[in-house]
């Protein structure tokens, strides 16, 4: 046999491909390197199977969008009277019909909110907690890591804050949730009584 070939032969490929030159031959691989580390203050395990089985899901309560609602008429009612009185002609029934508009506004709060609602949901799991972060981003953190919850909002909506000894993290949670009891319940079994959530939701409750 050709010296050329002999490597070739000699690991028993086919014989067709065994008559590929070296410089020719194309013989695939596949290399599985490590995975590179995390780097130092990222969750390792920033993933829903990480922190154990779910224990409860819960979302905001669609009364937000009641004090919501209030806050953004109490806010467009100077621009809608402006609007009326720089008119060139007012009169009384584009007055009424720019008033009424503002009885829009819950309507499209409700089409505006209802997907973002739906899809960020605070998860209950045996082992953590899994939320979202002021930009959107989902995290997961451990019970342990817990450190100092406090009290945050927006006009019409509460939050709260839950700061966490990992770098980055820290978690917004809507305060009025679709079941807040039950939600304080589970998080004080998993968590334990003495975790900074746990007294929060407690004292809140009361």
């Amino acid at each position: 046999m050709d010296s050329e070939f002999a490597p070739i032969a000699r690991f028993g490929l086919r014989d067709d491909f065994a008559r590929t030159p070296l410089h020719e031959a194309r013989i695939p691989c596949r290399l599985d390197l490590p995975r590179a580390p995390r780097p130092k203050g990222e969750l390792a395990f920033d993933s829903m199977d990480a922190l154990g089985p779910r224990l409860g899901a819960f979302r905001t309560s669609f009364g937000v969008v009641w004090p919501l609602s209030g806050f953004l008429a109490f806010a467009l009612f100077p621009l809608v009277i402006r609007q009326i009185v720089t008119a060139d002609s007012p009169s009384l029934l584009m007055a009424v019909a720019a008033l009424s508009s503002l009885l829009l506004v819950p309507l499209l709060l409700v089409v505006f909110l209802a997907p973002l609602i739906w899809i960020y949901q605070i998860r209950v799991h045996e082992l953590g907690l899994r939320g979202f972060t002021a930009s959107g981003r989902f995290v997961s953190a451990r019970w342990s890591t817990l450190l100092e919850v406090s009290p945050v909002g927006i006009p019409g909506m509460r939050y709260l804050r839950v700061r966490t000894t990992e770098i980055g993290v820290e978690l917004y949670l809507p305060r009025d949730l679709d079941d807040s009891e039950k939600f304080a319940q589970l998080v004080a079994s998993a968590a334990g009584p003495l975790n900074p959530l746990s007294r929060f939701l407690e004292s809140d409750l009361a």
